[in-house]
């Protein structure tokens, strides 16, 4: 199962997926479409993208999401 946040504000079409960058141990977003990216929820707005070049990175599984308290956060599953 994959988890999404919101719809990009950059392209205004792709889901924001949770994704794991192995590399950083760390939660983000990642637009489906554009590929652009935030470091939390919170940060989602047209001036602040994250880089994730040349990581390892992967959809974030349901475990995963909890660990990182990504649970408190409004998200949409795609089976």
């Amino acid at each position: 199962m994959e988890y999404w946040h919101g719809t990009c504000p950059i392209c205004d079409q792709g889901r924001l997926f949770i994704t794991l960058n192995d590399d950083a141990g760390e939660l983000f977003l990642l637009c489906e479409e554009c590929e652009s990216a935030w470091r939390t929820p919170e940060e989602i707005d047209v001036r602040s993208h994250h880089g994730f070049e040349g990581a390892k990175i992967r959809r974030a599984n349901s475990a995963e999401i909890e660990s990182f308290g990504w649970s408190r956060y409004t998200l949409n599953q795609v089976e």
